[in-house]
């Protein structure tokens, strides 16, 4: 069992979709719990739609703790609690760190891992020491994010690099680029601080400012979209920049 935020667009909802259609198409049994919809946070319900679709298909089932469970967390952890007794899962895999408080109320021989998805680690160094007594192995998703996790964690913490499906960069189209046309950009991640648009908008002002010649195409929702329009603006940037919000295709936009 994966436990999650939202059937949404950030990187660590796709990676756990991917991991579990990966997981039952190996022959395993997967179920993801998810704390809130999209609706509750709000967040692209077409997008949820889609990605619910593909679980379905992907025979890999879920279900909702519901977004109170943030004020409640006695209520997340007795939701939750029922959830594990329903699909009896062999290990619970928390990729938030609300699901590891709503853990402590789950059997203590069941293993618990915990992915830390990014080098902000979303949660003082002294609530690790609560943490430790309840997960059994946490997981960085890069070096720099294991080194900043294994000094504060006293349980083990294993290094498995973020993946990506194979399948997303498949597409068709690949082609060689026109030396003559102008330089194409494109970023593709959640509109928040951890992602520094705001760095790689100045360094576009930058290369407009030298008479280069290029295009910035940015993919993805997040809380920080007016204040990058506004940027965009600001630097004189619109006609060189613009923000597809969330798009299906990855492959297709860098192919």
């Amino acid at each position: 069992m994966h436990v999650i935020s939202t059937p949404a667009s950030g990187g660590a909802e796709v990676y756990v979709k991917d991991l579990s259609l990966a997981m039952v198409a190996a022959g395993h049994s997967v179920h993801i719990t998810f704390l809130e919809t999209a609706a509750e946070c709000g967040r692209d319900l077409e997008y949820e739609h889609r990605f619910l679709s593909q679980l379905s298909a992907g025979n890999v089932s879920y279900s909702f703790l519901g977004i109170e469970t943030r004020r409640r967390p006695w209520r997340g952890a007795t939701r939750l609690r029922r959830e594990v007794t329903r699909f009896a899962p062999d290990v619970v895999h928390c990729h938030l760190y609300y699901a590891l408080m709503f853990a402590f109320g789950l059997p203590r021989q069941l293993p618990v891992m915990m992915t830390v998805h990014s080098i902000e680690l979303g949660a003082p160094a002294w609530m690790f020491r609560l943490f430790d007594r309840r997960v059994t192995a946490y997981v960085g998703i890069c070096r720099a994010c294991t080194d900043k996790l294994a000094p504060i964690a006293a349980r083990p913490v294993v290094q498995i690099d973020n993946a990506v499906s194979g399948a997303r960069l498949k597409a068709s189209g690949w082609r060689e680029a026109n030396q003559q046309a102008p330089v194409q950009l494109a970023a593709i991640g959640r509109l928040t601080d951890a992602k520094q648009y705001p760095l790689m908008l100045e360094s576009c002002a930058r290369l407009k400012a030298q008479g280069l010649a290029f295009t910035l195409r940015i993919a993805g929702e997040g809380p920080h979209k007016a204040q990058l329009m506004a940027q965009i603006e600001a630097l004189g940037l619109d006609d060189e920049v613009s923000l597809l919000g969330n798009i299906s295709d990855v492959a297709g936009l860098l192919a």
